[in-house]
């Protein structure tokens, strides 16, 4: 089986498939998988193919040329139909063939599409191993290629799009003049109304009236006063009751948080002849202990000076405790001093007698030197 290995120069990149489709060579546009391979088409025997009624119908063999021929330039093309019973869309449902032009990208994607195929063969392919290895060495040259052409491309239109905006940088706004004098008065009016709002006051209420309509009526009511003496001094009274029950409320809140002036309110609101009645029943009560009240001071007096001279004694303790406290601790100090002095002198006393030890010892040998010597 011999294979002829079409080569994609730049001119035929360049020109597009029309250039391709002029060659004499076969070109495969589709893979299929055939249950069995025939070298010549004449020789090759019938296929039984299977039917839901378990008979088996003879078909002959199909012709690849005309398949080709037929597949190569048309495809069928969906359109949606139409259910309506139109006489005139009868000839615009259904599907149609139409003409699929297949460029250099989509043919290349299908011979490397191919190749793999033939790759996942495994030892069948190794009879066909350098036909297999050229043509992956051209695929991957076509590849880089193509990727090189499109990277130019995308260079100029990047170029050619910078070189646009810098052209048109320039961005000018259409001259639009506003006046803001009525923006102004309505800001003002607003001003006035809220300023209006907040001294009035808003209601409480859901029923919200106009603003002129709240001013209509205080305006009846202040001219409904004007001239009524009775109706002014009934007014007066009831605005002097509600400011003396707001001050009320002020002073019953700062109250709360200062014991002082709780009581210094409860002494204003005491009138003065429960002050006296108070007074006098706490004579009567005085009365009663005018005898035993002088022996109760001079006890109160005794047990303060008993309590003044039981706080010194006390102190007086403190004070001894603390210095027999001082004196305990010195005379551990002291202690520990001397068991060290005694534990120095002890090993100064041994490092005396080893002293000792030792210069006898040098006494005896060298006496016995000078015996020996003479």
């Amino acid at each position: 089986m011999t294979t002829e290995i079409i080569e994609l120069d730049d001119d035929l990149l360049t020109n597009g498939p029309e250039d391709l489709s002029r060659q004499d060579t076969q070109v495969i546009y589709e893979s299929r998988d055939h249950e069995f391979d025939c070298g010549d088409d004449d020789k090759c025997p019938e296929r039984e193919m299977p039917d839901s009624n378990n008979a088996s119908v003879l078909t002959s063999a199909l012709d690849y040329d005309q398949s080709r021929q037929v597949f190569e330039n048309e495809v069928i093309g969906i359109v949606r139909d139409d259910f309506s019973g139109r006489g005139d869309k009868l000839d615009k449902t259904g599907l149609k063939p139409g003409i699929c032009v297949e460029d250099i990208p989509v043919r290349l994607a299908q011979i490397k599409r191919e190749l793999q195929e033939l790759e996942y063969l495994g030892d069948g392919i190794s009879a066909y191993k350098p036909e297999f290895d050229a043509l992956q060495k051209l695929l991957t040259r076509l590849d880089q290629k193509l990727g090189n052409q499109a990277q130019s491309v995308a260079a100029k239109l990047v170029q050619q799009s910078s070189h646009d905006t810098k052209k048109h940088s320039t961005v000018k706004l259409p001259n639009i003049s506003l006046d803001y004098n009525d923006a102004q008065r309505i800001m003002q009016l607003e001003a006035q109304v809220t300023d209006i709002e907040r001294k009035l006051g808003v209601p409480a209420s859901g029923n919200h009236q106009p603003l002129i309509t709240l001013m209509n009526e205080v305006y009846r009511e202040i001219k409904l006063l004007k001239g009524d003496e009775s109706k002014l001094k009934k007014f007066q009274s009831e605005l002097t009751l509600v400011s003396e029950r707001y001050e009320n409320t002020l002073l019953a809140r700062k109250a709360s948080s200062s014991a002082l002036l709780q009581k210094q309110i409860q002494d204003d609101m005491t009138p003065n002849e429960f002050k006296l009645r108070s007074l006098y029943d706490s004579y009567k009560e005085l009365s009663m202990y005018d005898q035993a009240l002088p022996h109760l001071l001079l006890r109160m007096k005794t047990l303060n000076s008993l309590y003044l001279n039981t706080g010194d004694s006390i102190g007086t303790v403190n004070a001894l405790h603390n210095s027999i406290s001082w004196i305990s601790e010195q005379t551990t100090e002291w202690q520990h001093m001397l068991k060290e002095v005694d534990k120095k002198l002890d090993d100064s006393e041994q490092k005396s007698k080893e002293n000792m030890q030792r210069m006898s010892e040098r006494l005896r040998n060298a006496e016995e030197r000078i015996n020996n010597i003479q």
